[in-house]
């Protein structure tokens, strides 16, 4: 008891022995113990003050410099100096509001030691001008506040112990696949308010260690694709984005985890019709309504009677307005606002399609079921007189009810392309449902048309959100040969003219890895021809063939209408029937049985 009296008694004197150690604190700062760490926190007027640490200990390990604003000049800025190489303990950093753009080598290497860097409010412009090479020891780096516009794949590559990783309030728009393939031990990743509008789905597959993402306040159209791989997500906050569904691949991830405690989705265009019925479903479920409605009573978001309120839906016009746990889906079915000039919605027993917006592109829906994997005798080659489409739309139409479920069309100037909504973990079965269906699975042969189908793709995802599957990619009908290292056509053998590999691809890494996905970013990748998640993938056709499956469409609308169809019929030329109507225009529809 004497001896536990004696070492409390030593523990409430330390600070002020200690405090003695300090030669003398510089004006305007505060000389103290964090935890029994060496701490020097200087709270300052503004930037321009110029702090001394010349009398300080040179064992001090944490050091903080926080102006209140921004001064005329500033003490610190725009190269962070070197006046801290005598301090070889140093673990903490913080020097905010100075006006750093960057840290040179030399005053890089003076900081090995440190394992939390903080330059929030800085000017840093570029990732690459901050020696991050000579700070291996990194485990938190706070970079919120700056000018920083994009993420490559060389931005944190020597950061291999990060934990957190702080990029909030920047002007970033994009991130590049490979941004965090050396971050496997990341736990913590902030985004929130920059100008992201997707993000690759590929940058999720080393961060496997990640249970807290915030991407709050940016662009967003969809819920991010791969994030369901983040098996130990605990928050995840969305607020602020421009979601109007979530995938169910995705809410059954959600449903299942045994660690997720928050998804916030406040602020988003949420439409709660069918496709959305699923998330709307969770949350009138104790477990749902916990998860995504709770926490907005930590954010002080009270509904009238007191308990937490959910978010809103912004659509159907019947349902705007009302929280999604309040909201019957059913009840608005499939509605749409307004009739686009140059579509229409169709009546079938399950309800209303609606009417999607003009474009200048042909757009389809199928509402189809499920497909079968590819038997064990399909070889993807196949001879000259084995045309590469079917001739005859309803022949198209009936096969592609059987074997691409929700696949989405939108024709160009001489190719139609064929987006599936349901993934496959295996290339052949990509292939082997193209070729049922009469159509192939899509070789890009140009810039000019990989130009084309990322923005079909894009287009055809915005327009049908849940058609992304939280898939990484998408399949190609390439092959990659890592003996000649040629992309080779599946189908005929020949070498692809045309390449877009993504930064460090193709690696090869082992003989099974010849087949092809395109992500989300454009880039190409060669990767195992079977994966543990599903791609989705693309097939083509010639022209007339997507023509025809318009023109059927009208038929069987009219007919099911009792001749009073209407909508943008086209012409086998491509040129929109109706007058004033676009070059292309939009259509939707439900494949008939």
């Amino acid at each position: 008891m004497k001896q536990l009296v004696i070492f409390l008694l030593i523990l409430a004197l330390q600070p002020a022995v200690w405090a003695q150690m300090h030669r003398r604190c510089p004006v305007g700062c505060k000389c103290d113990f964090e935890n029994a760490f060496k701490r020097v926190r200087c709270e300052v007027a503004d930037s321009a003050v110029n702090i001394n640490f010349n009398d300080l200990d040179n064992d001090i390990q944490f050091l903080e410099v926080l102006p209140r604003q921004r001064g005329r000049t500033d003490a610190f800025g725009p190269a962070l100096p070197d006046a801290f190489g005598e301090f070889h303990q140093l673990q903490r950093l913080v020097i905010r509001n100075n006006g750093i753009q960057r840290i040179p080598a030399a005053a890089g290497r003076q900081l090995a030691s440190v394992t939390t860097l903080d330059l929030a409010g800085n000017d840093i412009q570029s990732l690459k001008d901050l020696s991050f090479e000579n700070l291996p020891n990194l485990r938190s780096l706070q970079l919120s506040s700056n000018k920083i516009d994009s993420i490559t794949d060389d931005s944190f590559r020597a950061l291999r112990e990060l934990k957190l990783l702080a990029l909030n309030t920047n002007a970033i728009r994009s991130v590049s696949p490979g941004a965090f393939q050396s971050q496997q031990y990341l736990e913590h990743l902030e985004l929130r308010n920059n100008r992201l509008q997707d993000l690759p789905s590929s940058i999720f597959d080393s961060l496997i260690r990640v249970d807290y993402l915030d991407l709050r306040g940016n662009q967003l159209a969809v819920v991010p694709r791969g994030i369901q791989r983040l098996l130990g997500m605990i928050v995840l906050l969305l607020d602020d984005n421009r979601i109007s569904t979530v995938p169910n691949a995705l809410i059954q991830a959600w449903r299942s985890s045994e660690v997720l405690a928050d998804v916030s989705l406040f602020g988003n265009p949420l439409v709660c019709d069918d496709a959305l019925n699923d998330f709307i479903a969770w949350t009138k479920t104790p477990d749902g309504f916990k998860k995504v409605c709770d926490i907005a009573s930590v954010r002080g978001i009270q509904g009238s009677s007191g308990r937490a309120k959910c978010p809103t839906c912004d659509g159907p016009r019947g349902a705007a307005g009302q929280t999604v746990d309040m909201v019957n889906s059913r009840d608005f079915q499939l509605q749409s606002d307004q009739q686009g000039k140059g579509s229409f919605a169709i009546t079938s027993g399950q309800g209303s399609r609606p009417a999607t917006k003009p474009s200048d592109q042909d757009y389809a829906v199928f509402r189809v079921v499920d497909s079968a994997r590819a038997p064990d005798t399909f070889d993807p080659r196949r001879d000259a007189s084995r045309p590469a489409s079917n001739s005859k739309a309803d022949q198209t139409m009936v096969k592609l009810k059987k074997y691409m479920p929700g696949a989405g069309v939108r024709c160009g100037q001489q190719s139609c392309y064929y987006f599936s909504a349901k993934g496959t973990k295996e290339w052949r079965t990509a292939e082997y449902n193209c070729q049922s269906v009469g159509l192939d699975l899509v070789e890009i042969g140009s810039a000019a048309e990989q130009k084309d189908l990322m923005r079909f793709l894009i287009e055809a995802v915005k327009e049908s959100p849940q058609r992304t599957s939280m898939s990484r990619g998408w399949w190609i009908g390439y092959k990659f040969d890592p003996r000649s290292h040629n992309v080779i056509s599946a189908t005929t053998g020949r070498t692809s003219p045309y390449t877009n590999w993504a930064p460090g691809q193709p690696n090869s890494l082992a003989t099974q890895e010849e087949c092809l996905e395109l992500w989300d970013t454009g880039d190409w990748n060669d990767g195992r021809c079977t994966l543990p998640m599903e791609n989705q993938y693309i097939c083509e056709s010639p022209l007339d063939v997507g023509q025809g499956l318009n023109l059927q469409n009208n038929a069987l609308s009219s007919s099911s209408k009792g001749g009073s169809g209407s909508g943008g019929r086209r012409t086998s030329s491509g040129t929109a029937a109706s007058s004033g109507a676009s070059k292309f225009d939009t259509v939707s529809f439900t494949v008939f049985d």
